[in-house]
């Protein structure tokens, strides 16, 4: 489970680091951040279950901003689940939490 923690945290700083809230958003940046994102997420469904609500919330957003739909908004969420995520995981790890349980 090392490598999805690693594998998110590579995803939140490229989101930290790519295009500003509030500035204008280059289309290309957006686009190109968006298809990372879900290159990401594809590598990431095969350490997850098919229904996990979190990883499924982390692929619409990079859907939206792939499609340039508020990206900057869609960045800030991405970048919380990612944090939820890598939560989960450290959780995980301790034995405190499954990976099948679900959050409310």
């Amino acid at each position: 489970m090392e490598q999805v923690i690693k594998i998110l945290q590579e995803i939140r700083k490229k989101l930290s680091n790519s295009f500003m809230c509030g500035v204008g958003i280059d289309q290309k940046e957006a686009q190109a951040v968006g298809e990372y994102l879900l290159n990401k997420c594809q590598e990431l469904s095969t350490h997850y279950n098919s229904d996990n609500y979190l990883l499924k919330d982390l692929q619409e957003k990079a859907t939206k901003i792939k499609q340039n739909e508020v990206p900057g908004y869609n960045k800030e969420l991405a970048i919380f689940i990612c944090s939820k995520l890598i939560e989960r995981e450290s959780l995980s790890q301790q034995g405190i939490v499954s990976n099948r349980e679900v959050w409310h």
